[in-house]
């Protein structure tokens, strides 16, 4: 399943490559040398092998369903554990058909399913206040995890550790696993 991933993950980078570097050469890059900035959109994407697939995902959406659950539960896209997170990219920069399906599209509006080589895309402008409080909670949850002291070892106090290593170096009779009264025996022996 990684290298499905992989592969889907590379075919989606070799494929808008080229028109990233047809805009870079045009000076139309995420900010030129004028200083204009582009209009980059925060973005998620569910990517699926089928045009059926895709239409059940969106009339899901339609129903209220999450975009990023969704994501993580049915896309083959490489960001399916961030939720289909891409994170902030200008539509220039991508495919043309994605790119002409952003077009127009405001904070909270998805893409018609749209097809790329790997599949079907579905895309969705997310809107500034959720990416920032998405990314804030993960801030914040790898700082509860990376503090120091915030993982506490308690002592093993219960012997289990130590009857368990005694069992394991005992000597046993051929074939003690199969009768379960005799693998009791052996470990009631080693406790004493």
């Amino acid at each position: 399943m990684r290298n499905i991933r992989m592969a889907v993950l590379m075919g989606s980078l070799l494929a808008w490559l080229p028109s990233f570097s047809q805009n870079a050469s045009s000076g139309n890059t995420l900010a030129n040398a004028a200083g204009t900035e582009s209009k980059e959109l925060p973005l998620r994407i569910i990517v699926v092998s089928n045009a059926s697939e895709a239409q059940q995902i969106l009339q899901r959406l339609n129903q209220g369903e999450d975009f990023a659950v969704l994501a993580k539960e049915k896309s083959t896209d490489s960001t399916s554990d961030a939720g289909g997170y891409m994170g902030k990219l200008d539509p220039a920069s991508l495919r043309p058909e994605i790119s002409h399906a952003l077009a127009g599209l405001t904070p909270g509006q998805i893409t018609p399913a749209v097809q790329i080589p790997s599949g079907y895309a579905i895309l969705k402008v997310v809107s500034e206040a959720s990416i920032s409080e998405t990314e804030s909670a993960t801030r914040a949850r790898r700082a509860a995890v990376d503090a120091t002291g915030s993982i506490r070892y308690t002592p093993n106090v219960s012997g289990i550790g130590e009857a368990e290593s005694a069992l394991f170096r005992s000597p046993k009779p051929p074939g003690w696993g199969q009768d379960l009264r005799q693998v009791c025996e052996s470990r009631k022996e080693t406790l004493l």
